[in-house]
């Protein structure tokens, strides 16, 4: 059994799925019923990573993603006349002249047509056991289709993804990170086990923070700092305190320079009512002006929002070879940007994903 965590960064205002809606916001985010921290739900974040895999090239044999592609094509020709102009026949003509690029789940979209055109069950198994290894391991860690679309468990854990550094707006500095003992207890847990210094779990006066010297420094003013519409002052804290940001998240040390813990209650406030808000709109292309009832708000995680989510598989092999957080670890080793929520046309729901694997014990 292989475990370990993942790192989300967002790099675009992010809403990953729509909470209970009180007050004027329309869209708001997901939030813990106890804390009102906002979070991702671990079943948003398995089907935005799914849904990239599914559309990556298909990862196998080259030779029988032609073979899928050829016998589609036979089985489309005879089924209908030659002259007959047909938009799936050249888009398997353009696959055929590009198989590098052939997305995983236009490969199930074609199996399944030849499943469905089977002369009887015997020719049926004899497609599904010749052409699964195109999406084989996807569907061993995330969990096979059934016939009526649903999926069955796989061999993946993805929990939901807590909050674990939050940008707020600075006087100075432009703008500072801040979590608090909350969070941070969280990753001290037994099934996470990060070795975190007890000094910095607890902070009891709401107008101090703690931060390293040389962070204070950078965005003090006259001994204090400002984030958003409160000011605080700074107590230090050596830089060992902060050695598990490097050396257990695997994530760069420049985050030690802008990070401040603050008691819970602070960056609660924060977490609340420094989100990123935004007005959107549809117009009518009549008018040119908005229609009736089409103007909303959206609530969004701002960039540079960091959380973290525990993944865990069963130890079976993926591919014959490596659990599956490990194979898909390997999966983002070239490109680890994925979308995530809504608004993706519109440039919103940009995350970065890191992968950094837990000691047993």
């Amino acid at each position: 059994m292989a475990k370990g965590l993942l790192i989300i960064k967002t790099l675009t205002p992010t809403h990953p799925g729509a909470g209970t809606s009180l007050g004027a916001i329309d869209l708001m985010l997901q939030r813990e019923v106890t804390t009102d921290f906002p979070f991702i739900q671990g079943s948003s974040l398995k089907g935005a990573i799914r849904n990239y895999l599914e559309n990556q090239p298909v990862r196998a044999e080259e030779s029988l993603v032609r073979e899928l592609l050829e016998e589609v094509k036979i089985r489309l020709k005879k089924e209908r006349s030659e002259n007959e102009p047909d938009k799936l026949l050249s888009e398997i003509q353009y696959y055929q002249e590009n198989s590098s690029i052939f997305p995983t789940f236009k490969a199930r979209e074609y199996i399944q047509m030849l499943i469905n055109t089977a002369r009887d069950e015997r020719e049926q198994s004899e497609i599904k056991s010749k052409f699964s290894p195109l999406y084989k391991a996807l569907d061993q860690v995330f969990g096979p289709y059934t016939p009526k679309g649903e999926i069955e468990k796989g061999s993946l854990i993805i929990s939901d993804a807590s909050l674990l550094f939050y940008p707020v707006r600075s006087l100075k500095g432009l703008y500072a990170l801040v979590t608090c003992p909350e969070i941070l207890r969280r990753l001290t847990m037994p099934h996470i086990g990060l070795e975190i210094s007890d000094s910095i779990l607890n902070i009891e006066d709401k107008g101090n923070v703690m931060a390293l010297e040389t962070t204070k420094s950078k965005y003090a003013i006259n001994g204090r700092v400002y984030f958003e519409d409160l000011n605080f002052s700074v107590k230090t804290i050596n830089s060992n305190e902060l050695s598990w940001i490097g050396q257990e998240l695997g994530l760069n040390d420049d985050i030690k320079s802008r990070l401040f813990i603050v008691h819970n209650d602070v960056f609660q406030y924060f977490v609340v009512f420094a989100t990123q808000v935004i007005s959107r709109n549809r117009i009518s292309y009549k008018t040119g002006i908005v229609e009736t009832g089409a103007l909303w708000s959206e609530e969004h995680l701002p960039p540079e929002t960091y959380l973290f989510s525990y993944l865990e598989d069963d130890g079976e092999p993926v591919d014959g070879s490596q659990p599956a957080f490990k194979w898909l670890e390997s999966k983002f080793a070239s490109s680890n940007v994925i979308h995530l929520g809504g608004d993706e046309t519109v440039g919103k729901g940009f995350v970065e994903l890191g992968f950094k694997e837990l000691q047993e014990g």
